[in-house]
């Protein structure tokens, strides 16, 4: 299940092309989740990945050592006279841009997006995307490794202290000596600085009922930040739901619970 949830899981490089040519060596920043409804197509990540480079300065490597640059109208929001937690950016692709990426990665379905998701302590999730200090230059090829975990939610009494809530926020379980993906059976020590896995999905993992070795995985939040000091052992994602306004706002895109988004 992970490998098919990978095709949809990109790593964002920055890469400011210099004058001259000069050799640039593209520096990993981010993870991010590709989606579409039944017409267009999009990208979703962490709003504050954006915060000091430019979207025309992200890529996303292809195969073969190609890359596709990204470029086109970004959704986000902005709350006045207050810190940004809304962490979440979506952006809409050109068509000849989802072409290219179709050389090597797929788009999510809409109907595998539980927009409307109930968080329930009791339920299993799973974070994947990409670290940065997995990720090397072997001659002219980055080798990444992904990183996924199954765990749970944890509530913080003190969330809004700093400056998340439950509406918006799922808080979940982070233990670096108990990670594994969804049927290894032996799990592994994590690493401790999980930089870069910001923009991954965080996915619901419900099994089949009648097929006990079937998971489903939707996607129902992105991962935003790695909680330190205190609050350690804990990770924060935005919930999927606020993707919904960002889709109408910008994009046209509305949804119906029967049919799921479509544009108006």
């Amino acid at each position: 299940m992970e490998t098919v949830l990978l095709k949809s899981t990109p790593q964002l490089f920055h890469f400011l092309a210099k004058p001259n040519n000069e050799n640039v060596i593209p520096e990993q920043v981010a993870s991010c989740v590709l989606f579409k409804t039944d017409n267009e197509y999009f990208l979703i990540t962490a709003k504050h990945v954006f915060d000091n480079i430019q979207l025309s300065d992200v890529i996303i490597l292809l195969n073969e050592g190609n890359s596709v640059r990204l470029y086109g109208e970004v959704g986000f929001f902005i709350k006045a006279n207050e810190h940004d937690n809304l962490d979440i950016a979506i952006i809409k692709l050109d068509s000849s841009i989802a072409e290219q990426l179709k050389q090597r990665y797929s788009f999510l379905h809409y109907k595998n997006i539980d927009f409307i998701h109930e968080y329930n302590e009791t339920n299993t999730y799973m974070l994947l995307g990409f670290i940065n200090d997995q990720t090397r230059l072997k001659g002219k090829t980055f080798l990444s490794t992904p990183f996924g975990f199954l765990t749970q939610i944890k509530p913080l009494n003190k969330i809004n202290d700093l400056g998340l809530n439950d509406i918006e926020n799922i808080t979940l379980k982070y233990n670096r000596r108990k990670q594994g993906f969804l049927f290894d059976e032996i799990k592994q020590f994590g690493p401790t600085d999980l930089t870069g896995l910001s923009g991954g999905g965080i996915w619901h993992v419900r099994q089949a009922r009648d097929k006990p070795h079937l998971q489903y995985c939707f996607l129902v939040g992105i991962m935003i930040e790695q909680l330190r000091g205190t609050n350690r052992g804990i990770v924060v994602g935005t919930k999927i739901c606020l993707a919904l306004e960002i889709l109408k706002r910008y994009f046209g895109v509305v949804y119906n619970k029967s049919t799921g988004p479509c544009s108006t």
